[in-house]
């Protein structure tokens, strides 16, 4: 129980300056009354790091910009020259909008965001590997602090923007305590198509429930990046996936002493492979089929028939499908 009187709270963090709670919307004087109770107390925490570029990503009609920290938006509609894209060698016209735009929650006059969206103002395109961008070093963040140096990135590639992280767990990732698993998710852009090499990172909310074998993974042809996790006791976790241009996506993953049952493991052994679809064949033609998980074969939600044997060859084939085979049930 918290005494009566006045109160300050006052947060360390390394890499950070000293904060306290005197500018809450509530404090007095720089000071908490209690009573009554102070809850969601506001303490705002300043990084001393300058800030940087965590990514730059190219595509024909965009430039997406991540910046490491929340920028002064308002720097940049000031001085457009802080940022210049050149095609050639040549400089282009561009204009600028940040797709986080948010106003600080201590000034309403100033707006702040990290994801920059870069477009020509010429109607013409970007191209491929002749394109530059310069970040000047006087740019600055949400506390006025500037670029160590200029930041340049030269050649850049044309690619696909990611606009969607899709999980595909729709009743959650089930892991078993002690056991090693494989998980996916896919990568798409703005058009519904798969990316190819894109960098994702999955983090756990909690830390101890899971063992995480890999936390980065780059997305494959399907546009599917895998990961591989172990549970270590029984409970609720809850994964999140961001990509370099910090799109996010979460899944809850639940740590039990059952083995997970993937749609399309008709054969019960673990994972989707063609002896399923073969297992599906048989059972059609009235053969004895070992283990034999019909729920799991029905993978389009009718009766067992032969399609569900089709989806899955061209599941295997890399065919995409509306279907979310292989994930959990």
């Amino acid at each position: 129980m918290t005494p009566i009187g006045q109160w300050k709270v006052v947060v360390n963090k390394d890499g950070y300056e000293t904060a306290d709670s005197s500018h809450d919307p509530a404090a007095l004087n720089g000071w908490l009354l209690v009573p009554p109770p102070q809850v969601d107390v506001n303490i705002g925490l300043v990084s001393t790091a300058a800030p940087t570029v965590s990514s730059v990503t190219a595509t024909a009609d965009t430039i997406q910009v991540v910046f490491s920290q929340y920028m002064d938006i308002s720097a940049l509609e000031n001085n457009q020259s802080l940022i210049t894209v050149s095609q050639g060698g040549q400089s282009i016209p561009v204009s600028f909008a940040f797709a986080d735009r948010e106003v600080s929650p201590t000034d309403n006059s100033k707006y702040y965001g990290r994801i920059l969206n870069i477009t020509r103002t010429d109607g013409e395109k970007f191209a491929q590997d002749i394109l530059s961008l310069k970040v000047k070093k006087q740019f600055v963040n949400y506390a006025g602090t500037a670029f160590a140096d200029d930041y340049t990135a030269s050649d850049l590639p044309l690619s696909q923007l990611v606009a969607e992280i899709i999980p595909g767990y729709e009743k959650g990732i089930t892991a078993t305590a002690g056991k090693e698993r494989t998980i996916s998710v896919t990568v798409k852009d703005s058009s519904g198509n798969s990316v190819a090499g894109e960098a994702v990172t999955m983090s756990a909310a909690y830390g101890d429930l899971l063992t995480l074998g890999n936390t980065t993974a780059v997305t494959n042809e399907k546009g599917e990046a895998v990961f591989t996790i172990t549970g270590n006791r029984f409970g609720k976790e809850v994964l999140t996936f961001i990509s370099a241009n910090s799109v996010t996506a979460t899944a809850s993953a639940y740590v039990s002493d059952k083995d997970p049952v993937l749609l399309g493991d008709a054969d019960g052994d673990g994972e989707v492979t063609i002896l399923d679809a073969t297992a599906i064949q048989r059972k059609l033609a009235a053969f004895t089929v070992e283990s034999f998980n019909e729920e799991a074969a029905s993978i389009t939600n009718m009766k067992l028939n032969i399609l569900d044997a089709t989806v899955i060859q061209r599941y295997l084939a890399g065919f995409s499908s509306a279907y979310s085979i292989g994930k959990d049930m």
